[in-house]
């Protein structure tokens, strides 16, 4: 079934078209007169199409600055580019008010390359500019807010802290002197203190990377050392859970480079500990291995493997989330807030790198992230 084909061949459509534009359009002639003007820019500055067609410049529609720079920038590179695209412009309206707008404008060429008339398209900046300051209104609330969140934490953190830490040293002394009577009691109280005491720093952690207040320091050290420093410090942990904690190091990253080895510590330590954590049979592998190796950069993936029990893909690019868990469940069998992979996140991106999950449910969890490292 053949369709029959509209046209627009008549003149009325395609002014109706011109006149309804959602944006100013002006046509000029190569000395700046206008010669035609739609209905939209009539009704945004309230001249009467009379009193511009034939008689009236475009610069002249302009605020005494804005003429300016039309005349001393505008005009000139319209002229040499033949086109200007959404320059800022302030325009006059007929009762003497201030319309801001966008200007751009092209050339029409003539066959001798010179240009035989202008078009202008005007867009009214009013609703951008009030976005524009919504958007640095809110980012300022909302930085101020953080900054609170963040000074607020550090006062609590530091009037809690120091108590809280002769708390549990009183209550590892109480527990060592149960155990001798055979008394397990105090154990649990000890274990309930450590988990507030970690959830109490995690929180600081989290509350200061957030506010900006943490920054990189430049180190030489050696990767091997930092690798074998998390391991050496997390084994007591695996070998409470029967799991072996092994490492490898790549043997060209056997030299000193130039970085943060504390951050990087501190991200491998969460990565390692949440992997022990949530492996309860089978394995854990941290490693290290060079993926490019320059006069000017030494560059590395870090991978923490395991065997637990591994991330459902729904939930994969959440768990980087503050207070985010794989499973609302997983806190009351496991324990823990949901911080740890947050600030492991935090601390990898803030050293220039981004981390990532290879999981599956059941059978384990890599994460990764590569960083670069100036050689010392």
């Amino acid at each position: 079934m053949a369709h029959k084909r509209s046209s627009w061949t008549g003149a009325e459509p395609l002014q109706t078209f011109f006149d309804a534009a959602p944006c100013g359009l002006l046509s000029a002639a190569s000395n700046g007169v206008v010669l035609a003007v739609n209905d939209t820019f009539l009704s945004w500055t309230g001249y009467e199409r009379e009193s511009l067609i034939g008689s009236r410049h475009f610069d002249e529609l302009l605020t005494l600055p804005s003429r300016m720079y039309f005349e001393t920038h505008y005009w000139p590179l319209l002229h040499i580019q033949g086109f200007v695209h959404e320059v800022a412009l302030d325009l006059r309206r007929s009762n003497g008010s201030v319309l801001p707008a966008l200007v751009s404008a092209c050339g029409t060429h003539q066959a001798d390359g010179t240009i035989g008339g202008l078009r202008y398209v005007v867009l009214a900046a009013e609703d951008r500019r009030a976005y524009e300051r919504e958007l640095l209104l809110e980012r300022r609330n909302s930085e101020q807010a953080v900054k609170a969140k963040a000074d607020f934490l550090a006062m609590f953190a530091h009037e809690i802290r120091n108590p809280l830490c002769a708390v549990v040293l009183e209550a590892e002394f109480l527990e060592r002197e149960a155990e001798a009577r055979g008394d397990s009691s105090v154990k649990q109280l000890r274990e309930s203190l450590d988990r507030v005491l970690k959830l109490l720093n995690n929180m600081l952690d989290i509350s200061k990377l957030d506010a900006g207040k943490v920054s990189l320091q430049k180190t030489e050290f050696e990767i091997g050392d930092v690798v074998r420093a998390v391991v050496h410090s997390l084994h007591p942990l695996a070998q409470a859970r029967h799991l072996p904690l092994t490492m490898r190091v790549d043997s060209k990253l056997h030299r000193r480079v130039i970085g943060d080895p504390f951050k990087l510590d501190q991200a491998l330590t969460n990565l390692v500990g949440n992997a022990i954590k949530f492996t309860e049979a089978g394995s854990v592998t941290v490693g290290a291995d060079t993926i490019a190796l320059r006069d000017d950069c030494v560059r590395v993936r870090f991978g923490v493997a395991d065997t637990g029990i591994g991330i459902p893909p729904a939930r994969q690019n959440k768990i980087f989330d503050e207070y985010e868990q794989a499973d609302p469940t997983i806190g009351q069998r496991f324990g823990g807030t949901g911080l740890g992979l947050a600030i492991a996140r935090k601390l990898v991106e803030l050293q220039g790198g981004r981390l990532h999950l290879v999981s599956e449910p059941g059978r384990g969890s890599t994460f990764s992230f590569d960083l670069n490292f100036e050689p010392a």
